[in-house]
């Protein structure tokens, strides 16, 4: 049996990817991010909100943001690896199974952080509720750490939408 949430939110999905992208974005606005300029802090706190990702061609696509994980700091012994003190997290969509995407850069839109492009990848086996998407990053945190300093980057966390 299907939970009342879960009705809600496929039902909500399904309703709003219908719309052409063209009507979507100019409900949303247009402002346009830089993806290198949106931290881990800013996807985790719209964990459970619904990002477009909108198509040339075709409908737009609502995928929930399911999970925001953030690697934890690094272990002394790895202080020296080219990139341990960058910012490493990752985030899983999910969206509805008969809208299924490839894995590809797509130009994205949220209603807090704006437009921009991110590469997603299918993860896992669609099933009949969902399909799971996943964006990994590791890039530098905005300073480079010194060896044996403290890294810039919070503590492991995970953040459930």
């Amino acid at each position: 049996m299907t939970s009342r949430r879960r009705f809600l939110r496929d039902s909500s999905l399904l309703a709003v990817a219908l719309l052409p992208a063209s009507a979507l974005a100019g409900r949303i606005g247009a402002r346009t991010s830089s993806l290198d300029q949106i931290r881990f802090g800013a996807f985790a706190a719209n964990a459970g909100s619904t990002f477009w990702v909108l198509q040339d061609r075709g409908p737009a696509i609502g995928l929930e943001l399911a999970r925001a994980e953030q690697q934890p700091p690094v272990n002394p012994s790895q202080a020296a690896a080219p990139d341990a003190w960058n910012e490493k997290f990752s985030l899983v969509f999910r969206g509805l199974p008969n809208q299924a995407l490839d894995a590809d850069t797509y130009l994205f839109e949220h209603n807090r952080l704006g437009r921009f492009e991110m590469y997603i990848t299918p993860i896992g086996l669609p099933n009949d509720a969902y399909q799971r998407y996943e964006a990994i990053f590791n890039r530098p945190a905005g300073r480079t750490a010194r060896v044996g300093e403290k890294s810039p980057v919070a503590g492991p966390q995970t953040v459930l939408g």
